[in-house]
Formats: structure tokens, sequence, C-alpha cells
């Protein structure tokens, strides 16, 4: 079976967000559980998506991982919210609408709303992720 998250995405990931070691940690167990699920869904990356955590450094890496695989996207489809997330439900195997919920979520959380701008109102349906 392919790696969908391989350590080069992880070792850019780290650097490019300055992750710490537990958020490393979370990202690579969260690779883990992509990487080895058969089916469609990886179970526990997507109950983080739908319940959130009260760890701090698995909700970093949760939107460190997003906005990495959603600008990788981007350079191929455009700003095209619907499109991104359905990209990511198949490439990281989990709910497209958890996902787009996370993206506006991040608007509140200082340390990476200046890595997203995202709309959905008045016909608008543009997801932006810059961070180079």
């Amino acid at each position: 079976m392919r790696k969908v998250i391989k350590k080069q995405d992880i070792r850019n990931m780290v650097k490019i967000f300055n992750l710490s070691d537990d958020e490393k940690w979370e990202l690579e167990d969260m690779a883990n559980d992509i990487n080895s699920e058969k089916g469609e869904i990886a179970r526990d990356v997507q109950a983080t998506l739908l319940y959130g955590t009260r760890i701090k450094a698995r909700n970093d890496a949760m939107s460190s991982m997003l906005i990495y695989f959603a600008e990788k996207i981007q350079q191929k489809i455009g700003w095209k919210l619907d499109q991104i997330t359905w990209e990511m439900e198949k490439l990281l195997k989990v709910g497209s609408y958890q996902v787009r919920q996370w993206f506006f979520s991040m608007h509140f959380e200082p340390r990476f709303n200046s890595f997203v701008s995202i709309s959905d109102t008045f016909g608008l349906n543009y997801l932006e992720i810059s961070y180079k």
C-alpha cells in the first residue's frame, strides 16, 4: 500500500510550522493512522476533527497537516474550497465537512490564522493557503 504521508512531509511540516517535539509526535501518530488505514476513514484522525481534543499539541499538529496538504492541492486546482476539501477527504481519509469546519476554526487560532483565508458567504467559495 502506498504511503500518503511520507517522512519528508513530516520534516517539512515541522520546519515550516516550527512544531515542538510533542506536536511532531502527534503528527507522526496521525500519519501512521492514515498510512495504515485500509478503509476509507482513519478513525483516530476523524475523531479529532469531529470532537477536537484537549491536547493542544494534537490540535496544532492537525492544523499544520491540513494547511500543508491543502496548499499542495491548491497549487493543482486553485482556491476552490469545496474541491480542496473533497481532495483532502480522499487523501487523508477524513470527512470533507469536518476539514472545512476545521479551516473555519483556524480564524480563531492565532498561531495558524495568518496562513488561511477562507469564505463561503454570498456565493464565495474559496480557500487560500499561504505559508511560503
